[in-house]
């Protein structure tokens, strides 16, 4: 590198694709990896970020979820017996709330009720959320509340909406993303937010290109809610973000821990807890 450059900045993709150019580069460096977990998305990224990286003076593998859905090993990680992580330096949920000025408490009001709908085969079925069901049925129950033209979603929506509208009281910035499930699923829940419940809503999806501009707007206006597909789950920070609704049906841990993770910020002088809407599944 060039005399006046002190680092460079990179991305897995791109070690994958130079690795031995930017094994040179690493070679007795101080190596600092942003989310680690994500070198496993691929093999090639795996192998490229450890074959780069090995050769450095320090690594710093920094992650706010160490474990992946996949259970893919995490290059640089070790790992128990039992599979879990090791970190060396670990700063969790707990500390961080008692530490005060870090996290904020958070509740989770769980919202039940009766579903009915047809199954695929046909029949009619029923139950609520307090009803054991197997897996098909179980996600078959959950499509059914989280339907935007059933009358589940408008009533949840309505209640968190309430909460907002309360905590907006004392932070009148104050805002809510609700988690969809795709697409259309978001252009219908902004549509209940609109008719029912007389505001707009800001609507986040992958494929739009603005996304990111739409987001950066959100975070600096005064708009109550934002409904979004996987765009505000990871890696954004909204602290303002402070009553949240999870309507999708992505259920692992990995997701629901970034998720509840983009409303626990804390703001100062704004002290009391965060709200995530959830089914009572």
């Amino acid at each position: 590198m060039p005399a006046e450059v002190h680092g460079i900045v990179t991305t897995d993709q791109q070690v994958a694709q130079s690795t031995l150019a930017v094994r040179t580069i690493a070679n007795g460096a101080f190596v600092v990896l942003d989310e680690i977990r994500h070198a496993g998305d691929e093999r090639a990224w795996g192998d490229g970020v450890r074959s780069a990286f090995e050769v450095a003076s320090v690594r710093l593998c920094l992650t706010g979820t160490p474990f992946r859905s996949d259970s893919l090993a995490i290059p640089f990680v070790y790992y128990d017996a039992g599979g879990e992580a090791e970190p060396d330096v670990e700063y969790s949920y707990g500390p961080a709330l008692a530490d005060r000025g870090v996290v904020r408490p958070v509740h989770f009001p769980r919202l039940g009720g009766e579903m009915e709908w047809i199954g695929p085969e046909g029949s009619v079925q029923s139950a609520s959320f307090d009803d054991a069901l197997d897996p098909r049925l179980a996600s078959q129950r959950l499509r059914t509340a989280l339907d935007a033209s059933g009358e589940w979603m408008p009533d949840a929506l309505a209640r968190a909406h309430a909460q907002l509208a309360d905590v907006r009281q004392t932070h009148p910035e104050a805002g809510g993303p609700v988690i969809a499930m795709d697409r259309d699923h978001a252009r219908g829940v902004a549509k209940i937010i609109r008719d029912w419940l007389g505001v707009k809503a800001v609507v986040v999806t992958s494929d739009d290109p603005s996304a990111s501009q739409r987001i950066s707007a959100f975070a600096t206006s005064r708009d109550p809610w934002l409904v979004a597909v996987r765009m505000v789950s990871e890696g954004v920070d909204i602290p303002r973000l402070r009553v949240g609704v999870l309507a999708t049906t992505t259920t692992t841990e990995l997701f629901f821990r970034q998720a509840v993770g983009r409303i626990v910020r804390w703001v100062p002088g704004h002290d009391a807890p965060a709200v995530v809407h959830v089914q009572a599944r």
